[in-house]
């Protein structure tokens, strides 16, 4: 009896914890064909406003999809180092609004990670995407999460979120910089200090509030493809009109089984199981 009762029980929690949602991030892709399936992206978003990055690593860069995901060598002085125009990489308050030319029920969010964020992180804890009709009055839309990403460089990652409103201005914003695993090279400015070893070279890091990342783009619901209209019937011809032969009756067999008939069968044939182990072990015991 203890043991069936183990059984039972065992077969409750697996139920229960298959049922549970999964948190964690969807996509970690170099490849953007993955993160829009099913979806159709928006293309050539405008630059409305956002927060101040480093140097060139500013906001509208996340908008323009026609600069390269790597670093540009042509410029700088320093030919090794480089200058990075593909990202935005900036501190709290860390933000970008864009519009479209006309609005748009937009039902995912793409964002993609930058060179060097599988070495710093500077990804947000939270952020929301918020919707506008005049860009002035905003509606949140989704509230994000640290566990929406991950710490890869060059990586896709997307959320769904429910939406029934076409929006013509959109809003991504950070609203917990600095709660991440943000480091970077340099005197100590922050709360702590780590050493990490590269190629051999012990650094210092101190700890930032610093977000980056490389695109943002927004996905529509792909249409349903219509049925294709049934063609009109033909005129008859006079010898089609002339009814067919009856068919013989095929001989009968029996109906299968529906999948609900299945599924009471099933748990009915475990409860006669479950009586039959139980009457046995009062058997034993008497």
């Amino acid at each position: 009896m203890k043991r069936l009762s183990l059984i039972l029980a065992f077969v409750l929690f697996a139920a229960v914890f298959m049922a549970l949602p999964v948190s964690a991030a969807n996509g970690g892709t170099t490849n953007l064909a993955d993160v829009t399936v099913g979806k159709i992206a928006l293309m050539n978003p405008e630059f409305v406003d956002g927060g101040e990055g480093f140097g060139d690593e500013s906001p509208e860069n996340t908008l323009d999809y026609s600069l390269p995901d790597y670093f540009d060598f042509s410029s700088g002085e320093d030919p090794e180092k480089g200058v990075d125009f593909s990202k935005y990489c900036g501190r709290d308050p860390y933000w970008v609004s864009w519009k479209y030319p006309e609005a748009y029920v937009a039902t995912r969010f793409i964002m993609k990670t930058a060179n060097d964020n599988s070495l710093y992180g500077r990804r947000p804890n939270g952020y929301t995407i918020s919707g506008s009709a005049d860009g002035a009055a905003w509606t949140v839309l989704y509230n994000g999460t640290y566990a929406d990403m991950e710490d890869k460089d060059w990586a896709y990652f997307y959320v769904d979120f429910p939406n029934t409103t076409a929006y013509q201005y959109y809003k991504f914003e950070a609203v917990a910089i600095g709660g991440g695993e943000w480091w970077w090279e340099g005197p100590a400015d922050g709360s702590s200090v780590k050493s990490i070893n590269r190629d051999g070279e012990e650094i210092e890091l101190s700890f930032q509030d610093i977000a980056q990342f490389c695109r943002f783009m927004l996905c529509i619901d792909a249409p349903i493809p219509e049925a294709p209209a049934a063609a009109a019937p033909e005129a008859a011809s006079p010898e089609a009109a002339a009814p067919a032969p009856a068919p013989a009756p095929a001989p009968a067999t029996p109906a299968a089984p529906q999948t609900g008939d299945t599924g009471m069968i099933a748990l009915a044939a475990a409860m006669l199981f479950a009586a039959a182990v139980i009457f046995r072990k009062k058997i034993a015991v008497k």
